[in-house]
């Protein structure tokens, strides 16, 4: 388990937040398992539910978010499976699988591998 120490920046104003993330499984070299939970992170907090007993809209925006950064940032196609209770089997490209929880929910991100021509 780790507790990361971030700063959040909400409309000009930086907050310090303390938050406990759990690596489930994941075989991402440590800098890009970091950069998923920090985008995690933020994706988090700019989507708190607003109806705590479906919080289906927010986990979509959050697995959005996630798929887009990564996408952007290392070329397509991520996938982001973002709830409470889910299970999972994937194939995946090499280095590129995480699975991790933040508070109450867990984030699968995970890259697909190009298929041969």
């Amino acid at each position: 388990m780790l507790e990361i120490i971030f700063k959040l920046k909400i409309k000009k104003i930086i907050i310090k937040m303390s938050v406990k993330v759990v690596i489930k499984c994941s075989d991402m070299p440590e800098k890009i398992q970091l950069e998923a939970i920090s985008q995690g992170i933020q994706a988090f907090y700019r989507n708190i539910p607003e109806n705590p007993e479906d919080p289906s809209d927010s986990y979509l925006k959050i697995a959005e978010e996630v798929k887009k950064e990564f996408d952007h940032k290392y070329k397509k196609a991520w996938h982001c499976i973002v709830g409470e209770n889910f299970g999972s089997f994937v194939t995946h490209e090499s280095k590129t699988f995480i699975f991790f929880s933040i508070a109450n929910i867990s984030i699968l991100l995970f890259k697909t591998a190009r298929p041969e021509s």
